[in-house]
């Protein structure tokens, strides 16, 4: 099971091209206690709900139309906005561990169930002298910690259907440690066609001031985007062509 999941990571460069999604994501700050006890009563200050499309063409994930409380912003302003942000759930997370070059450690943990699925849990750890893609980053800084987490996987299947990730402590960097949770489903894509895709993630990023920031995301209406034309032939030999752009 578990080499069918490297397999299917390891050829999503190609299977996603020309996929995209509406990326919907609820940002909160929160303590690092009440982050660290996953106590939803304790005071949670909601920020805002940042709204973004999503494509994945040609290795890597674009994100444009950049929306927060409903209004429009330019990307900049909004990275350079002083809040927190996670990226890499569409597929960069995944294919930073399965890469040859981060020399993940495996190993079976358990069998389980999730929402009622049948589940084996495979844990996994990435050494920070190995990993050369994972990243974090607080303004012009840029570090690749050890990290780990586990992979759950769909005993009928199988196929990949949750992906936890958590760096180890960090002291002595503006982020001490990260947490972070992926849901994924077959998604169908509208033209007769399905495939396996994020549909939700939690996110726990916390500051060395003993801050937490959570955010929950959901993935929605994915589809492909492609465009064709049809020419229709006038008379006097006119033509004219309707293009076509995404496809619902």
């Amino acid at each position: 099971s578990l080499a069918g999941v490297c397999e299917f990571v390891l050829s999503l460069r190609k299977k996603l091209s020309n996929i995209i999604c509406d990326r919907q994501t609820r940002r909160y700050w929160t303590t690092a206690r009440s982050a660290a006890s996953g106590n939803d009563a304790d005071s949670l200050q909601h920020t805002d709900v940042v709204a973004v499309n999503v494509t994945y063409r040609d290795g890597r994930e674009y994100y444009s139309d950049f929306r927060v409380d409903g209004r429009p912003t330019a990307a900049t302003d909004y990275e350079l906005s002083g809040k927190t942000w996670s990226h890499g759930e569409f597929a960069t997370m995944l294919a930073a561990i399965f890469a040859p070059s981060s020399k993940a450690g495996f190993h079976y943990s358990r069998e389980t169930k999730l929402h009622s699925i049948p589940a084996f849990v495979f844990d996994f750890k990435v050494a920070a002298q190995n990993n050369r893609l994972y990243f974090l980053q607080s303004r012009d800084k840029i570090w690749f910690p050890d990290y780990g987490g586990s992979i759950w996987i769909d005993a009928r299947t199988p196929s990949l259907i949750r992906l936890q990730l958590e760096t180890a402590h960090i002291p002595d960097y503006p982020i001490e440690r990260t947490k972070a949770e992926i849901d994924y489903s077959t998604v169908p894509l509208g033209d007769g066609t399905s495939m396996v895709l994020p549909t939700s993630s939690k996110a726990v990023i916390c500051a060395t001031n003993a801050k937490c920031s959570r955010s929950i995301t959901k993935f929605k209406s994915w589809h492909k985007f492609r465009a064709t034309t049809k020419m229709v032939v006038r008379p006097f030999g006119l033509i004219v062509t309707k293009p076509t752009l995404p496809m619902p």
